[in-house]
């Protein structure tokens, strides 16, 4: 009799070499490495390995050469508990292998050769038939043919399994292929490439995402670098941030996820709750080095998530003898602040506000130096809003750092008020440039960065831009400049919440991207970050102030309307009013965090 309870893995087993460098290098450089070694891989391997690892029944189906490396896999799997009845021998091909190059933050490139797994055929998936057809869940990988990976997808479709595909190594896929997908599994890399849409930002990503939903797949999970899980489907379209861990090593994050994600929707967890197991498994898994070894046991997944839902403040002390936790509470008090300002105001820019709060939080109360008792202080730390109209988050954490009484909050807008809709230096203590125009701001930071230098003060000139600012031309031009004369006392931050008043960035001006390599190529040092994160905030701001001889940009990627629902990524929001019951709504929302 065959057990029907488990899951089937059909994929690839290889052998890895792992190096670890400072970078990875550019198309025709040498680069020396620190360390490497030698391991188990195959994205087929890895993903069964989590099963059995967090206790879920598993079969693998998998091709390996006649060779030691070969014998060398057999054994590893024997090892970590699953079955190689249905490993075959390839007759043409060595076992496959993987070179894996991980930089110092832990981000990796890999080269796949696939060797014998490319021979794992329908011959083989016949002669395996009974297990794929008798199992409740199907989880593959393109590193075996795709022809393999059709044949027993339709196999799922005509027995009701559920099948997961984790698109990677991407290339286009056929129409025919993705209307048997039930759960597509990629990383923002890899939707570029499937979709020929950019990814790069919640907002693109969701236009990729809804891309193969057209084209038939079920589902679709995005894996975004910086801020967190994207789940695209015909009727639910939600974010899922990351766990906040230290990360040593991500070469084993997708296989780590998608295993997990199988194992929980095979115990009957729904879609969005799965994906939040799956992140706390991927999350266990990058906070070490190597790939098989990090896999977590599933008690310790749930010591995890159970630590994490505690709420633990957090031992990062900062500058100005915060903790984190500390700052996440003013940023959640500067919410409330904002929400009720505009609504008394009953005109102004909640989106654009919402979604820079824990970057002005941080620079405020942990990064600048600066004298609310004495605004114009010389030797204080300069700040611009580029984008102006995040006026009224501007205005709320000047208030909080001392420079005015809370109570002009309420004055926002109104005439004779010191608090107009775009920040005035002729009016507001604490405000160090009048903006409103967009795309002025970073010229202006230019010039008190060149003055700084010229007079050898130690101040630094910080910056917030908007996404949608950077498509004006003035702003590359003082790219440009920043760069010639090397103003490394100078530092611009990008709140890309990916949605101006017109709609998703990505509509109103074709793209903005590649926008790291863009700022790279004009000779900025870049750092990307998620900008709702303060403790990558502070290490953003720390890093970037120890680069010397260049300006330095960070990137935040962050959310317009960020922790208030009924607003995240709602481009309405980008200058409606709020009606009475709406700051009602948003600020009971804000009283439980």
């Amino acid at each position: 009799m065959i057990d029907t309870n488990y899951i089937c893995v059909v994929g690839s087993s290889h052998i890895d070499m792992i190096i670890y460098t400072e970078r990875i290098p550019k198309l025709g450089e040498t680069v020396l490495g620190k360390t490497y070694q030698k391991g188990f891989g195959g994205k087929g391997a890895n993903q069964a390995i989590v099963i059995s690892r967090l206790g879920a029944p598993v079969k693998f189906i998998s091709k390996i050469g006649n060779d030691k490396s070969g014998k060398s896999v057999l054994k590893n799997l024997k090892k970590n508990n699953i079955a190689t009845e249905n490993i075959f021998i390839s007759k043409k091909n060595k076992t496959g292998s993987a070179l894996i190059m991980i930089n110092s933050i832990g981000q990796r490139s890999i080269l796949v050769a696939q060797g014998a797994n490319a021979d794992l055929d329908i011959e083989d998936i016949d002669a395996s038939i009974e297990i794929l057809k008798n199992s409740k869940i199907l989880l593959t990988q393109l590193e075996i043919p795709v022809s393999t990976i059709e044949y027993c997808f339709k196999f799922t479709k005509r027995f009701g399994i559920i099948n997961i595909l984790n698109a990677s190594p991407a290339f286009k896929l056929s129409d025919d292929l993705l209307k048997l997908v039930d759960i597509i599994i990629i990383n923002q890399i890899e939707a570029e490439i499937i979709t020929g849409r950019m990814a790069s930002h919640i907002e693109a990503a969701t236009k990729a995402g809804q891309y193969l939903i057209e084209r038939g797949v079920n589902n679709v999970i995005i894996t975004m670098d910086n801020t967190g899980v994207l789940l695209v489907s015909k009727n639910l379209t939600k974010h899922f941030p990351y766990y906040r861990v230290k990360i040593k090593d991500k070469s084993g994050a997708s296989s780590a996820f998608s295993g997990a994600l199988a194992v929980a929707l095979y115990k009957g967890s729904t879609l969005p709750a799965a994906i939040e197991y799956a992140n706390a498994v991927s999350a266990l898994t990058i906070s070490k080095y190597g790939i098989q070894k990090t896999f977590p046991t599933a008690e310790k997944v749930e010591e995890f998530i159970k630590d994490n839902q505690t709420n633990k403040e957090s031992s990062i002390i900062t500058t100005k003898n915060k903790t984190v936790q500390e700052l996440y509470k003013i940023a959640n008090e500067i919410r409330k602040d904002v929400i009720q300002m505009l609504a008394i105001a009953k005109s102004g820019h909640p989106g654009g506000s919402l979604s820079a709060i824990e970057i002005l939080t941080t620079l405020y109360f942990s990064v600048m130096t600066y004298n609310p008792k004495e605004p114009r202080w010389e030797n204080r730390d300069r700040f611009i809003l580029s984008k102006g109209h995040g006026a009224p988050a501007y205005y709320a954490v000047l208030a909080r750092a001392g420079f005015f009484e809370r109570e002009q909050l309420w004055t926002l807008r109104k005439i004779n008020s010191k608090l107009q809709g775009h920040p005035d230096m002729n009016k507001t203590p604490g405000v160090d440039m009048t903006t409103g125009s967009l795309g002025q701001g970073l010229s202006a930071a230019n010039g008190m960065a060149m003055i700084g230098k010229l007079f050898k003060k130690n101040y630094k000139v910080y910056v917030l831009l908007g996404d949608g600012e950077v498509e004006e031309g003035e702003i590359w031009e003082a790219a440009m400049t920043a760069n010639h004369y090397k103003l490394d006392n100078l530092i611009a931050i990008i709140d890309y919440n990916g949605l101006q008043i017109d709609g998703s960035v990505f509509q109103v001006k074709s793209t903005i991207e590649p926008l790291a390599d863009k700022w790279i190529s004009f000779g900025w040092y870049v750092i990307t970050v998620n900008g709702h994160d303060i403790e990558e905030l502070l290490l953003a701001f720390k890093k970037a102030n120890e680069i010397i001889d260049r300006p330095k940009m960070i990137i935040a990627y962050t959310i317009k309307g960020k922790g208030i629902s009924f607003m995240e990524r709602v481009v309405d929001y980008h200058g409606s009013v709020l009606s009475e019951s709406e700051c009602q709504k948003a600020l009971e929302e804000l009283k439980y965090i």
